[in-house]
């Protein structure tokens, strides 16, 4: 996936969140929350050229 597609994915898992939010599915909405963050954290290492794709990499992207 493209930095263009990671950071569309992100919009579009917050725009889930808020409907999640909205229906009142708190669960639904933190795991859309979560995406959101993890395309905006990957989006960032791609732009950067970090390494990414596994969980520690997202970590140390993250605190990058």
């Amino acid at each position: 996936m493209t930095v263009e597609g990671h950071i569309q994915t992100a919009r579009e898992f917050l725009l889930a969140a808020d409907r999640e939010f909205e229906s009142g599915d708190r669960l639904q909405a933190s795991e859309k929350l979560w995406g959101a963050a993890s395309h905006a954290v990957l989006a960032a290492s791609q732009f950067n050229g970090w390494p990414g794709g596994r969980h520690y990499a997202l970590k140390q992207a993250a605190e990058r």
